[in-house]
């Protein structure tokens, strides 16, 4: 029972009560004092009390432990230097950034980036002295202010940066990846975009420490430049990935390769090199007459020094820390027990820092781990031959089938988590892992004997890479046709915590169940799937409608009452800019969605046919409104011809009724220029589309009153061009949404826009710094989500 096997593992207990407290404290911040005062409170209880029960007292420490997680947390989310870069709340155009160079440049084809510990910025008023990691990004191009051909900086330079501090883009609409928390959970606190290359001054060399600066870094950078000579490529990016944990030059199509194909783990610096490191140094020691002690002190150092040099990252870690304590317990000759191991791992990493908690490599890793340990010990158990030794093809049939078994238990511990972070599930991973990880495991060893190789023979490294690089190319070629293949892999989007939940909860009830009672963990589980099923089927009737953040671009998503789904503009997609592929299509397919039942198009559709494409290749669109001109008729018929779409022609309807709401009226004007007014009950929301100041003249003169609305979305993105005051009274709003990239240079949103809707006492919303609005109406009321 998994129960027992817990209960047997107190720290792997320890590391559940901590998590428990440092989810809690990420959502509330409590007082240090009070936290300080109920753990005082109860550790004195506890040891002032006699006759106190034993589960009382499991009690007490359990709520010890949720108390220190709580703390942690709160300090891990809250802690802040006065002088840290966080602390600036806007951004700096045209300074300058002093500090150093903490670790490797990436340069690649199209940008230089590197990591600054930043010390002091400078302005054109003041000089701040300032703390925290920046993201330096130089744009690689052929241009430079002067004659200089710019310099690249190497780990350790003190350098003076001139260019722009900002805050990296947060996940701006639903679903959307949020990389400012993705920098900010690795310490990165700010990004800071060089102009030129020659924007770069270098001021001093090595101001890191020692080990640093005069082992760590070189040896792997000779690692980094030893693959890229002698294999290169995509193998060589491959390789790297793989044995010195740097993934810089892997291509994104390779990266996407690697997801559908269900073998992304693989990239993973984990188990299986720390278990190489090992080998390598037990081959030299066994050279040598050394105690068990000092060989396993030897050990756990050579891991330490393999953990700095491939970039600490969870998997490695997490691989380090637990090689470290197997080791230490064969030190005292006791049984290892791997439940305790992963949670006194776990441990020791949230200790440092609870933010790792939500890390999605730390998730997967141990996810995968304890899947593995999990599943494993059942099937063991179920087929007690499998753990015995045998001879010839039995041996080669039973070590193939644990290797399919134990890829099928990784996959199905962190399948909805992938789901969570990748919207996709791979249906080829279990065959493609079955020749990718032992491929993968002998590319990786030959990779450390061939950087081994490379100091003392380079016609040695030579051979090894040039066999190890056909084994890559081949892993490639064969990963690449798992993951084209058609039926590699499903797309699901939006998979709810509900979900997750009831996954693992089922998942553990059947597995933990003996055959006795297998029919009630098999009745228990479809209750619970049912009763989850019945919670998901749960809508409230209110209409909600989703401004997407966008810049310069508009998508309005409603969600009707009925469950219809309404999409008002999509995006733009040109050869420069991408809002339609990048970030409306992806948003729709969080929301789960396979049909659009209604397109509008309130502006020139020549500037909107890329755009309704990619739409029409991804989803069904039932039926579409926009400006019909005789120009465009034929290439919009030729989109949607095979869909079989309804086209609603705006200038020969007015309303547009159904979805489960009162109406959707297209308000016109003489140019054909439209506006969109939706009423559900009491709430109106009017879309001015892209009409100009005469549009909104022609409008108000044809509709007057019927113009009054509580939400108004401005026109062209709040510019001068529209918006006039004449208009602004005659559709008298509550709230105003502005939906535009925040330019001031290009004076989008106008000034005088803001400036007029502030004076008229209206609520300004814009989805440049408050991202996606989501509004929502029972009928009477509207509130504002997010």
């Amino acid at each position: 029972m998994l129960i027992n096997k817990l209960y047997n593992a107190p720290a792997f207990r320890l590391f559940i009560l901590f998590s428990a407290g440092i989810l809690i404290g990420k959502e509330m911040v409590f007082n240090p004092f009070v936290i300080i005062i109920l753990a005082i409170t109860a550790i004195i209880f506890l040891l002032t009390s006699r006759e106190l029960h034993s589960y009382s007292a499991d009690i007490i420490i359990s709520v010890i432990i949720i108390l220190t997680g709580i703390a942690k947390s709160n300090y891990d989310f809250c802690k802040t230097d006065n002088t840290s870069l966080i602390n600036l709340k806007y951004n700096h155009s045209d300074v300058f950034l002093e500090g150093v160079v903490s670790d490797l440049p990436e340069n690649g084809s199209d940008k230089l980036q590197f990591r600054l510990e930043s010390e002091r910025m400078i302005t054109a008023e003041d000089t701040l002295e300032i703390s925290g990691d920046a993201l330096v990004t130089v744009r690689q191009t052929k241009e430079t202010s002067d004659t200089s051909a710019g310099v690249v900086p190497e780990a350790g330079d003190r350098v003076i940066l001139f260019g722009d501090l900002a805050d990296a883009p947060e996940g701006a609409n639903p679903g959307e990846f949020d990389y400012r928390n993705y920098l900010l959970m690795n310490d990165i606190q700010k990004t800071f975009r060089v102009h030129f290359k020659d924007d770069i001054k270098i001021t001093g060399k090595d101001n890191s420490g020692f080990l640093k600066m005069h082992v760590v870094l070189p040896a792997r950078k000779y690692a980094i430049e030893n693959i890229n000579k002698y294999v290169g490529g995509n193998e060589g990016a491959f390789l790297n990935g793989l044995v010195t944990g740097y993934r810089s030059d892997i291509p994104r199509e390779m990266k996407e390769d690697f997801v559908k194909a269900g073998v992304m783990h693989i990239l993973a610096v984990s188990g299986l090199n720390v278990a190489y490191v090992i080998l390598m140094l037990s081959f030299v020691l066994s050279m040598l007459r050394t105690g068990l002690t000092f060989k396993i002190i030897l050990y756990i150092a050579a891991l330490l020094f393999y953990t700095f040099f491939t970039g600490a990252s969870a998997s490695i870690i997490r691989a380090v820390i637990m090689g470290s304590l197997m080791l230490l317990v064969f030190v005292v000759q006791r049984k290892p027990n791997f439940y305790n191991i992963i949670g006194l791992s776990a441990m020791i990493i949230l200790a440092i820092d609870s933010r790792q908690l939500f890390n999605p490599g730390f998730i997967l890793t141990y996810a995968s781990v304890l899947s593995i340990i999990y599943f494993m010990e059942i099937i063991c158990e179920i087929f007690p031959s499998l753990g015995k030794q045998k001879k010839g093809m039995r041996q080669i049939i039973d070590k193939v089938l644990m290797l399919v078994l134990s890829g099928i238990a990784a996959q199905a511990g962190v399948l909805p988590i992938t789901v969570y972070y990748f919207s996709k599930i791979s249906l080829s991973g279990i065959l493609t892992n079955l020749a990718a990880i032992p491929l993968s495991n002998i590319s990786l060893g030959l990779g450390f004997f061939q950087i081994t190789a490379g100091a003392a023979s380079p016609y040695l490294c030579e051979l090894i890479a040039g066999t190890n690089r056909m084994l890559l190319k081949f892993q490639l070629w064969l990963i690449h046709g798992a993951a084209d293949f058609r039926y590699s892999h499903i797309e699901y989007y939006g998979i709810s915590f509900i979900a997750i939940f009831t996954y693992y909860l089922v998942l553990i009830i059947l597995t933990s169940a003996d055959r006795k009672r297998i029919f009630t963990a098999v009745t228990a589980s479809v209750i619970i799937i049912g009763a989850a099923a019945l919670t998901a089927g749960f809508k409230e009737e209110n209409l909600k409608v989703t401004v997407l953040s966008l810049g310069n671009s508009d998508c309005t998503h409603i969600e009707t009452p009925d469950g219809s789904n309404i999409l008002i503009d999509a995006g733009t997609e040109t050869p420069f800019i991408h809002t339609n592929t990048r970030r409306v299509i992806p948003y729709l397919k969080y929301k789960g969605m396979r049909e659009i039942d209604l397109l509008i198009i309130t502006n020139d559709i020549r500037k909107n046919y890329y755009a309704l494409k990619y739409l029409n290749d991804n989803f069904r669109v039932r039926r579409i409104a926009f400006i019909m001109g005789t120009e465009t008729i034929p290439a919009v018929q030729n989109i949607f011809s095979a869909a079989g779409t309804e086209f609603i022609q705006s200038n020969r309807t007015d309303r547009i009724n159904g979805f489960g709401i009162k109406e959707i009226k297209l308000l016109k004007a003489e140019s054909e220029a439209f506006m969109v007014k939706v009423t559900y009950g009491s709430s109106v929301f009017l879309f001015a589309g892209n009409a100009g100041i005469s549009e909104e003249s022609e409008i108000i003169n044809s509709y007057g009153k019927l113009l009054r609305s509580d939400v108004l979305v401005l026109a062209r993105h709040g510019s001068g061009k529209s918006t006039s005051d004449e208009f602004l009274k005659a559709v008298s709003p509550d709230a105003c949404v502005i939906s535009a990239g925040g330019n001031y240079r290009t004076n989008i949103p106008s000034r005088q826009t803001l400036l007029k809707l502030k004076e008229s006492g209206i609520k300004i919303y814009r989805t440049d710094s408050d991202n996606a609005l989501i509004f929502e109406s029972d009928g009477e009321t509207i509130t504002l989500e997010r």
